[in-house]
C-alpha cells in the first residue's frame, strides 16, 4: 500500500518517491509478487496473485495472468470468485468462449458475495450478445425477479435487451 500511496517525482524528506510511473509499477509488481511467493495458499498471498495477475494481464502477459488467476480461481479464497470474472474477461479476449462459459456457469450454479448470480448471468448475455442472440434473451429472463429489480442490475438487462433488439 506504501507503494501505491508514493508520489512519483524527485526524491524528498517527507515521503517515499519513485523517478518515473513505471519505476513505481515495477516496485509495485515486486512487493506483491514477493507477498505471492512468501505466503502461497494464505489469504494474502492469493490477494497479491491475484493483483499480480492483473497487473500481468494489463502488460498483455496473458500466460502469467492466467496462471495466477487459475491459481486463485481454484482455491477457496474469499477472491476465487473475482479470479474467475478476470478469467472470464481474459478468455473472452483471448476468443476461448467454451472456458468463459464454463466459469459462468460455476458462478451461476454457485453464487457468492461478492459475485452474484445476476452478474453471472448478465456477463453469460454478453458473451452470448452476438454469436448466439436467443441464448443471451434466456439468460436475461432467467435472472431472478428480485435480483432484477436492483438498479445496476435492471439497467444492465435494459441495456443488453435494446442491444438484442438491434
Amino acid at each position: 500500500m506504501g507503494i501505491q500511496e508514493a508520489q512519483v517525482g524527485p526524491p524528498n524528506d517527507f515521503a517515499k518517491t519513485y523517478p518515473t510511473e513505471d519505476a513505481k509499477k515495477a516496485a509495485w509488481l515486486t512487493a506483491i509478487s514477493d507477498v505471492a511467493s512468501k505466503y502461497p495458499g494464505t489469504a494474502e498471498g492469493l490477494i497479491a496473485q491475484y493483483y499480480r495477475g492483473a497487473a500481468r494481464a494489463e502488460k498483455d502477459n496473458v500466460a502469467g495472468a492466467e496462471s495466477d488467476f487459475k491459481t486463485v480461481a481454484d482455491s477457496s479464497s474469499s477472491v476465487a470468485p473475482l479470479a474467475k470474472i478476470a478469467l472470464v474477461s481474459l478468455y473472452i479476449g483471448e476468443k476461448k468462449g467454451v472456458e468463459a462459459q464454463a466459469l459462468l456457469q460455476d458462478l451461476i450454479k454457485d453464487p457468492t458475495p461478492l459475485v452474484s448470480k445476476a452478474q453471472a448471468q448478465i456477463l453469460q448475455a454478453q458473451i452470448d450478445e452476438t454469436t448466439n442472440p436467443q441464448a443471451a434473451k434466456d439468460a436475461l429472463k432467467s435472472i431472478d425477479a428480485a435480483a432484477a429489480d436492483r438498479t445496476a442490475v435492471k439497467r444492465a438487462i435494459e441495456q443488453l435487451n435494446s442491444q438484442l433488439a438491434k
